[in-house]
């Protein structure tokens, strides 16, 4: 099954801290805004309180044009990008508004 948003800009890649993942404590989170992307997934995944549903990395096929981010580095620094990714990680991503499901 593909899944795709319903809306532009409702993709979230969640980000977070390497050691937050390893031991498994609350550290600081943060996100990534898609404008784009697919998913695919054997199943559709639960269905959160808000309306969207968690998607784990292994599902994406592909996203494009970051379009926000709460993490303080410019789109255009690769340098600056590459030492953020040194210590975090994608934890999973996350489609808000609503989502199209093709059984193909």
């Amino acid at each position: 099954m593909i899944i795709s948003p319903k809306n532009k800009n409702s993709i979230l890649q969640i980000v977070e801290e390497d050691e937050d993942l390893i031991n498994l404590v609350d550290g600081e989170s943060y996100f990534i805004v898609w404008r784009e992307g697919v998913f695919q997934v054997n199943e559709i995944p639960k269905t959160e309180t808000d309306g969207s549903i968690i998607l784990p990395t292994d599902s994406l096929v592909r996203v494009s044009r970051k379009t926000k981010t709460n993490i303080n580095i410019d789109f255009e620094n690769e340098e600056k990008w590459s030492e953020f990714w040194k210590t975090h990680t994608i934890s999973h991503y996350k489609i808000t508004d609503g989502f199209n499901v093709d059984e193909d």
